[in-house]
């Protein structure tokens, strides 16, 4: 699996973020506080519907109503696998989307179909 692309928006300490990776090593580099663990907490939201406290609300950056991830990945058979998912303080709403081989998963079903195409505990 590699990761091509993600982009954040209202996440944690970031505004907006829309990172490329290339092949081979890539790095992130900055100084503390600047949203370099941000960018793994949101790539463990995704992947493994890590929660950060008591609710995926706690991923709200602190003065928004919302946030989003959009995550695109590239499956070991050269299929890319795009997680869209979002979060809105008001109402206390949730969405996630998992696109893959041309089938849709939402919310729930993307719980059970990450739980069947990766090793959890591995990605822990």
């Amino acid at each position: 699996m590699k990761i091509l692309n993600i982009s954040l928006r209202n996440f944690m300490c970031v505004d907006s973020c829309d990172l490329s990776f290339k092949e081979g090593i890539n790095v992130l580099h900055g100084d503390n506080g600047q949203g370099k663990s941000t960018i793994f907490e949101a790539i463990a939201y995704c992947l493994i519907d890590r929660t950060k406290g008591d609710s995926w609300k706690d991923y709200i950056k602190t003065g928004a109503d919302s946030f989003s991830i959009n995550l695109v990945i590239e499956m070991p058979d050269g299929n890319q696998m795009v997680f869209d998912y979002s979060g809105k303080e008001s109402g206390g709403s949730s969405s996630k989307k998992i696109n893959y081989l041309g089938k849709t998963y939402t919310n729930s079903e993307c719980t059970e179909f990450l739980k069947n195409k990766f090793d959890q505990d591995m990605l822990k």
